[in-house]
């Protein structure tokens, strides 16, 4: 007795084969369908990473100005109450430490800044890299990647 002959056939071929097919009908429409994983509150800019790179983003609009204001209203003070000390060549040679710590620390956040964008730049594009599957451990192909002569 063959298969289809069965009973267990007969639900098999009548009931579980149509299921089986409507099922992969479905998930091959879903796919071609993706839906996004999140909603964008605001229209991506195209120019966004290149302007995020040179500096011309403007992420003021995410501080927290509440949590900024008191403590510069505190180095203000400081500072007035450290000049009402020193004499006219101590607030000189003051001044002329503050230019210097302040290009320095210029200097210092646009290298952190260039760092922590190139590190997000990786960290996206590491994660919108297929990792292939080998021995069922995902591998990274790296080998088709080219290396900028200029680091990312």
């Amino acid at each position: 007795m063959n298969f289809f002959e069965t009973q267990a056939g007969h639900n098999f071929f009548q009931y579980e084969l149509p299921r089986l097919t409507q099922a992969l009908e479905d998930i091959a429409k879903a796919l071609s369908h993706p839906v996004p994983v999140f909603k964008l509150t605001e229209a991506p800019n195209p120019d966004l990473l290149a302007s995020l790179y040179h500096g011309g983003y403007d992420g003021e609009r995410y501080l927290d100005l509440g949590q900024i204001r008191p403590l510069s209203r505190q180095v203000s003070q400081a500072e007035k109450d450290l000049r009402t000390q020193l004499t006219p060549e101590a607030c000189r040679l003051f001044d002329v430490y503050q230019r210097a710590n302040d290009i320095r620390n210029d200097e210092v956040e646009a290298q952190a800044y260039a760092a922590g964008f190139r590190t997000a730049v990786q960290m996206f594009l590491a994660g919108s890299t297929l990792p292939s599957v080998t021995g069922g451990n995902p591998v990274w192909r790296t080998e088709n990647c080219e290396t900028p002569s200029q680091p990312i």
